[in-house]
């Protein structure tokens, strides 16, 4: 019973609600039980929580399949108004996942092209604090030109079931997904 008061006054404390908890009976006069708040979605769950096979877990410490879709180059110019290559070429684009600073997922480059399918996946462990950036690049010979990028809540793309949308400067849409395992 003391895990339920310490859960409930935590739980009013961050202003949380939406969750049902359950509260199983002791079995064979063993004391205090484990609280399990059930749930049929993401969204269903508390603030730090996710749901896994049905029961609001920790979303925070745990491994995710973090996977690169697609990308989508908006502009045939890039940030300074010239082509993306030097012949006049569409962009050959590719995208790259960071956890804090840390490359954990990169994509094939897709020639000549302004929209690339990879579905890419990685796995990575993320933590309460952990930084996620989306980077989507244009393959070059010499250096890469850096076509988009952002920086996102991990737990915000998990709670939505993915992001699909436009990076922080609009040169590129991008589709990425973080599914717990």
């Amino acid at each position: 019973m003391k895990i339920l008061q310490t859960l409930a006054a935590a739980a009013t404390a961050l202003g949380v609600s939406g969750c049902i908890i359950v509260t199983p009976p002791p079995s064979g006069g063993g004391g205090d039980t484990s609280t399990i708040a059930e749930c049929a979605a993401h969204t269903d769950c508390d603030a730090v929580s996710i749901c896994v096979t049905g029961q609001c877990v920790l979303a925070a410490g745990r491994e995710y399949a973090i996977t690169f879709y697609d990308a989508t180059v908006n502009s045939e110019t890039n940030p300074d108004g010239e082509s993306w290559d030097a012949l006049g070429d569409a962009p050959d684009p590719f995208g790259a996942v960071l956890v804090d600073g840390q490359q954990v997922l990169g994509t094939t480059a897709a020639p000549n092209t302004y929209a690339a399918t990879w579905e890419t996946v990685a796995y990575a462990t993320l933590q309460a604090t952990s930084t996620f950036d989306v980077y989507v690049y244009d393959e070059d010979l010499a250096d890469h030109d850096l076509v988009d990028s952002g920086a996102f809540s991990w737990l915000e793309i998990v709670k939505k079931g993915g992001y699909s949308g436009e990076l922080s400067g609009g040169y590129a849409s991008v589709a990425v997904f973080v599914d717990p395992r």
